[in-house]
């Protein structure tokens, strides 16, 4: 009986050492479960692997305010930035603006004379002054003769203003150069026919008064200005004849005698054909 006790027991654990053991259902590290042969992460133990799981998108914060050129965002606001250097205008050190949005700064004719005077070329740069303001009393800073004249000169040119030339002494040699270039005045309604001739009578020789005259007869149809022209008992029968042509006026030709009057008549006669 001891005998098959003996070898009852030995038989048992010869069987055990054979037989495996069953592991523990759940073999995985904390914070992972089970599925299948694998482990997975279920971090907020819910029974569902992590990755199996939906997670919503995450948005950046949005701004309070969308800034569009040419404003820059500066914290939740926006600013001007119009020169598009990353500072807002109203930051920026105010400066004066520049020209053209400036008014130019004008300076006074005297201020313009100091300046001419203070540089190198002092009377040419007086002398283009007076003709660019039409100032003859700008002249007078030319220093001494011929220098003044020559400068009134030239306004009586450019601006066809006999007066200037008046300006300068009457025994001026450039005076009365002054007189013959410009010569006869141009038509003025301010300015009568006597006053006309007078200018013509103040040309230097007989000649050009003469010829001035004649043009001015011819211009205003005053044959009045004709009867001028006395030497002696002579009329100069080439004007009255010229305005007879003219104007085709037979009647300008009584003012001459013989063959003169003739020729006029007939020089009438055939331009009136």
């Amino acid at each position: 009986m001891r005998y098959l006790f003996l070898l009852a027991l030995a038989t048992a654990l010869l069987l055990s050492g054979c037989i495996q053991p069953t592991p523990p259902a759940n073999t995985c590290p904390a914070n992972y479960m089970k599925v299948g042969t694998d482990c997975c992460l279920d971090a907020n133990a819910n029974g569902i692997c992590d990755r199996d799981e939906q997670t919503p998108p995450v948005c950046p914060p949005q701004n309070k305010n969308v800034c569009t050129y040419p404003y820059i965002q500066v914290g939740a606001d926006c600013c001007l930035d119009q020169n598009s250097n990353n500072i807002c205008d109203k930051d920026e050190q105010q400066t004066a603006p520049t020209c053209p949005a400036c008014p130019p700064q004008t300076k006074t004719v005297e201020d313009r004379i100091k300046d001419c005077k203070e540089g190198g070329t002092a009377n040419a740069c007086l002398n283009r002054l007076a003709l660019e303001l039409n100032n003859p009393g700008i002249c007078s800073e030319l220093g001494s003769y011929p220098n003044p004249d020559n400068c009134l000169k030239q306004l009586a040119i450019k601006y066809q203003n006999r007066a200037y030339c008046n300006l300068m002494d009457s025994l001026s040699m450039v005076r009365m150069d002054c007189l013959d270039t410009v010569g006869l005045p141009p038509s003025s309604g301010n300015m009568s026919v006597t006053d006309r001739m007078n200018q013509c009578n103040q040309l230097s020789t007989s000649p050009k008064q003469e010829d001035c005259l004649k043009a001015l007869a011819l211009e205003t149809n005053t044959p009045s200005i004709c009867a001028s022209f006395l030497y002696g008992e002579y009329r100069d029968w080439t004007c009255y004849e010229q305005l007879a042509i003219k104007y085709k006026n037979k009647g300008y030709c009584d003012q001459l005698s013989g063959w003169d009057k003739d020729s006029c008549i007939q020089k009438v006669t055939d331009a009136s054909n």
